[in-house]
């Protein structure tokens, strides 16, 4: 899995950080259930919270665009 900085996460669609979303979210559940690697895990999260604010940038700026 390739980690994006916060300017490539804001240059890419809203259908590829969606997906990357879920990807991630993946990633983490199958993590928490090994129970294993807990700094893996932590910097997932962290990475989760970055792609989830881009998606919530992009679909804001997107909607208000569209008004």
């Amino acid at each position: 899995m390739r980690i994006f900085s916060a300017d490539q996460l804001g240059a890419l669609s809203t259908t590829e950080l969606k997906n990357l979303f879920l990807d991630v979210r993946a990633r983490i559940n199958r993590l928490k259930k090994k129970k294993n690697n807990p700094d893996h895990l932590r910097e997932l999260e962290t990475y989760y919270c970055y792609i989830f604010r881009a998606l919530e940038n992009k679909q804001h700026y997107e909607n208000r665009r569209a008004s």
